[in-house]
């Protein structure tokens, strides 16, 4: 009988630790990697946006200035720092 209780112990405290993984496994696959993928691509497309807005603000400003960058600086950087964020989303 001794042994008969050992082995319902070790079964009583094996089968909820693992029954409690598979579930944690599951509810990651099921519900939190589409909302991380939802959630990159609304952050792709936002980055998407502002690299098209900063490129629409620096086409202006270059037009305006008659092609002289040097005076399109702050522009050139907005639109260098917003191409790297939609790189950097795009590699997630």
């Amino acid at each position: 009988m001794n042994r008969a209780t050992a082995i319902l112990l070790l079964f009583a405290l094996i089968l909820p630790a693992v029954a409690c993984s598979t579930v944690q496994t599951g509810k990651t696959m099921a519900i939190d990697n589409p909302l991380q993928e939802s959630r990159t691509k609304q952050s792709l497309s936002q980055a998407r946006q502002d690299v098209e807005k900063s490129r629409r603000a620096l086409d202006k400003c270059m037009e305006a200035s008659g092609g002289d960058e040097t005076r399109c600086q702050s522009q050139k950087a907005q639109y260098d720092k917003d191409v790297e964020a939609y790189v950097s989303f795009q590699g997630s």
